[in-house]
């Protein structure tokens, strides 16, 4: 077997002891060392931590997770690092690592997919994407940005970066915090204050979306729809989003207009498509409704609830069996 690499695992955590324990277990088998900065926490949480073997360390909250996630690189010891947040559960062992580009010196960062989980009564419901979650320790690998930090830009300055098939699972979208929720937006408005872009006025329309806030994600999306800053995925949500707020104004005409794009993305065309779907049935265009809500693109999409879906066709198949009847 190939030389195993020492890992640290670096924890930012905050009143997590309902779940921090399973975090840990879940990494256990291949760290080294687990560095956890605790930020403040009033319940359990160090407590756990420290009975399962971490090395906790305090500092006070500055509204900076880079900052934050800086601090744990400088008390990490181990030839590579591994990020992982409190409502995370790494679902991949030590024989699962990508031993041969670990011990390649030109690979300095490793590719994980992240799996989010977004409802909370059904596991099934989910989003992805990849994020450079496991790599070197190095002076010049620094993260930046207050939140949604970011290190691949500094990995790149030297390295390659190497797309894995390891998972971590995200269960934190499951519930709406509204304290959460109102920290992340004060903190990317900070940020865009300070240096705007499109990437981030994305994510800002995405926690006010999330949060419940229409009218202001509306507006943001609006404005970046065609922005050539993001990606063909993000461009293809921001879409999809747009269409998700013009049919719940009933503005129909709009949400058919924005939604006429297929997305390369399976999940993405599939909530694309089931809203869609609602248009054309709010529209009267039952019969395409019912062939859209029968798409296999909606069954397979990961984001779309398919208790609702089947919800959605029932009401869809009775309302065409009314409208025949007159």
């Amino acid at each position: 077997m190939e030389n195993l690499p020492n890992i640290s695992i670096n924890l930012i955590v905050k009143n997590e002891e309902k779940r921090i324990a399973e975090t840990i277990n879940s990494v256990k088998p291949f760290a080294s060392e687990i560095i956890v900065i605790d930020t403040g926490s009033t319940d359990n949480t160090a407590q756990i931590c420290t009975r399962m073997g971490c090395e906790v360390y305090y500092h006070s909250w500055n509204d900076n997770f880079s900052d934050m996630r800086n601090i744990a690189l400088d008390y990490s010891a181990s030839e590579w690092i591994l990020v992982v947040d409190a409502d995370e559960v790494a679902r991949f062992g030590l024989l699962d690592l990508p031993l041969e580009q670990m011990n390649d010196p030109k690979v300095g960062g490793i590719n994980l997919q992240i799996i989010n989980h977004i409802d909370e009564n059904d596991d099934s419901i989910i989003s992805k994407h990849r994020y450079t979650r496991l790599f070197r320790k190095d002076k010049i690998i620094r993260f930046t940005g207050r939140i949604h930090e970011q290190i691949r830009e500094s990995i790149e300055e030297k390295y390659e970066i190497y797309n894995s098939e390891l998972i971590i699972e995200h269960f934190g979208y499951q519930t709406i915090d509204k304290e959460k929720l109102e920290r992340n937006t004060r903190l990317l408005e900070q940020d865009i204050e300070a240096d705007a872009d499109d990437w981030k006025y994305y994510h800002l329309a995405e926690t006010l979306f999330s949060g419940g806030d229409k009218d202001k994600s509306l507006d943001i999306f609006e404005k970046i729809v065609d922005s050539p800053e993001l990606t063909g995925l993000q461009l293809d949500r921001v879409r999809t989003r747009l269409g998700q707020l013009y049919l719940g104004s009933d503005r129909y005409n709009e949400a058919e207009s924005v939604l006429s794009f297929v997305s390369e993305d399976k999940d993405t065309e599939g909530l694309r498509q089931y809203v869609l779907a609602a248009v054309k049935l709010s529209t009267g265009f039952v019969d395409k409704a019912i062939e859209l809500y029968k798409s296999r693109d909606i069954e397979l999409s990961d984001l779309v609830d398919k208790h609702q879906l089947k919800v959605a066709l029932e009401g869809a198949n009775q309302y065409k069996s009314l409208i025949t009847k007159k």
